[in-house]
């Protein structure tokens, strides 16, 4: 009960917009649930992780924008990693919507840029 509490609290934090709660409370209950194989729990905690470091990279984006310094893309290449695993465990467990969300996430137009960045070695 208590690793679901803190799921619950990371995902409420996320609908908040509280990443500096959601992110360390995602990173700890997605260890836990998938150090115990509990795959569904695990793709809700990956899936809120990535949500988390979306909003955390469009924040973190913004302010170095006001500085005239160029897009981070720790946040946008965590948020992708997140929301591919999200996507294979929910896929293989037949969870269709939750699938879709993280394809959501994955066709984001920051996200993808970052990951060819990645893929391109830059």
């Amino acid at each position: 009960a208590p690793t679901a509490a803190l799921l619950a609290l990371a995902c409420l934090e996320v609908a908040k917009g509280n990443v500096d709660i959601a992110l360390p409370a995602g990173k700890q209950v997605l260890d836990i649930f998938e150090a115990a194989g509990e795959n569904g729990a695990a793709a809700v905690a990956s899936l809120a992780l990535a949500n988390a470091h979306v909003q955390a990279g469009q924040a973190e984006d913004g302010a170095r924008r006001k500085v005239f310094l160029p897009m981070a893309n720790g946040h946008a290449s965590a948020a992708a990693y997140h929301a591919g695993r999200a996507k294979r465990w929910f896929s293989a467990l037949g969870a269709q919507s939750g699938a879709a969300a993280a394809q959501a996430i994955l066709e984001l137009e920051r996200i993808q840029s970052c990951s060819n960045m990645i893929s391109k070695g830059a």
